[in-house]
């Protein structure tokens, strides 16, 4: 019974980090500004926003400052040839705001996940039972494939109807339809269009993957030179 307390505590624990990990990754893509502007740059450029290329610099500033909790207003203000102009709409800041919603939601998962996973550690390796490190690695195991898994069918999902699936996602995780953007009014859907959006996803799934990749190599490594050592 013990023995397999361990491997369900291990199981946990690798779920913790992998957790944590996924909100990490995310909380520092999406508040980097260089890389922002980069994708920015190469998915919306200037000839399609309508927006001075001198500008990206300071815009993904500002979205980046006010996704990190810096800035407490979603509105960027230039100079142009007209006058001053106000980037944003009423409906654009009120879906930036939901979108932070999301990112204090991920650094609230973090540290949920890093706390649970302290108390977890101590219990673990404080238990006393035979082959404990064996099951501890298969619990380890068994997490890093239960996530790859679960990101397996969200890839094969996401690769079928990527358009389904990032309007499913969507509706999971906004109450309102505020996402629902018009290219021709709306600077914001312009400013990160659909590539803007798989770029990105792309380039945090593959950080991502080095958590549970890692970790299943390296429990299945493990387990193998003690199968041989028996």
């Amino acid at each position: 019974m013990r023995t397999r307390l361990v491997r369900v505590l291990a199981f946990v624990l690798g779920i913790c980090l992998s957790l944590a990990w996924l909100c990490l990754s995310v909380d520092t893509l999406g508040t980097t500004p260089s890389l922002m502007q980069k994708l920015m740059e190469r998915t919306a450029p200037p000839s399609y926003t309508g927006l001075p290329e001198a500008e990206y610099e300071g815009m993904c500033q500002m979205i980046t400052g006010y996704l990190a909790g810096s800035a407490d207003v979603f509105q960027y203000t230039f100079v142009g040839e007209g006058g001053e102009y106000l980037c944003f709409q009423t409906h654009e800041q009120a879906h930036m705001a939901d979108v932070y919603a999301l990112f204090v939601l991920a650094r609230t998962v973090l540290l949920a996940s890093v706390l649970l996973a302290a108390i977890l550690i101590p219990i673990l390796f404080g238990m006393k039972t035979q082959r404990k490190s064996t099951q501890v690695l298969r619990g380890f195991r068994d997490s890093a494939i239960g996530v790859l898994a679960l990101v397996a069918l969200l890839g094969i999902l996401g690769a079928v109807d990527f358009d389904r699936f990032f309007t499913g996602f969507h509706q999971v995780m906004f109450t309102n339809n505020l996402w629902l953007l018009n290219p021709r009014t709306d600077l914001l859907i312009r400013l990160m269009p659909t590539d803007f959006f798989v770029t990105y996803a792309a380039l945090w799934l593959g950080i991502f993957l080095l958590e549970p990749l890692a970790v299943l190599l390296l429990t299945l490594c493990r387990l193998r030179q003690g199968k041989r050592h028996n």
